[in-house]
């Protein structure tokens, strides 16, 4: 951990720290719906997804003229 916190590396030191306390990760990712709710169902969390992508992936590619 001294090897990493020398070199710069503080990402190291707290994935040792993590690894060695023995708490599992509690990463949450929220994903909101249209009206701004939070989304708890994982499967409802992917098609929410599916449909920002599909939103965000529908642009008109052509320049618009003056």
């Amino acid at each position: 951990m001294q090897q990493a916190s020398n070199v710069g590396d503080t990402r190291k030191p707290c994935q040792i720290i993590r690894q060695v306390s023995g708490k599992p990760s509690t990463l949450k990712i929220s994903v909101r719906d249209v009206n701004g709710r939070f989304i708890a169902d994982n499967s409802v969390k992917v098609e929410r997804w599916r449909k920002q992508f599909e939103l965000l992936s529908n642009v008109d590619a052509r320049p618009a003229t003056p």
